[in-house]
């Protein structure tokens, strides 16, 4: 996955992109008062992946969409998977057709 440093960088420039900020420590918390999103984006709920494409298409994917997904609806708000590959400039944007304005309104 890399060091620390690398993938906090990558969810920080992901939330840049969505005028928003990285949320600390957002799946290890566990905390039910505190968003598990990687951002505090206020109406979408980022999952940022980085590393490996090759593990991304495999099971990995699939469950990061389902946790996403699933997360979101509690949360009210719209799923979003960012994929960064390794030393690749940007990343990918994964999200429903049906949510594609309402996301791409939000990029910056």
């Amino acid at each position: 996955m890399g060091t620390p440093k690398t993938w906090k960088n990558v969810e920080r420039e992901v939330a840049s992109r969505f005028r928003t900020s990285r949320n600390v420590g957002s799946g290890s918390l566990g905390r039910e008062d505190r968003s598990r999103s990687d951002t505090v984006h206020p109406r979408l709920y980022i999952e940022v992946k980085y590393g490996d494409w090759k593990r991304w298409f495999r099971k990995e994917l699939r469950d990061a969409l389902e946790l996403a997904t699933e997360n979101a609806l509690k949360e009210s708000k719209t799923p979003v998977i960012a994929l960064k590959k390794k030393r690749q400039h940007g990343f990918w944007v994964l999200v429903h057709i049906d949510d594609l304005k309402k996301v791409a309104d939000e990029a910056g």
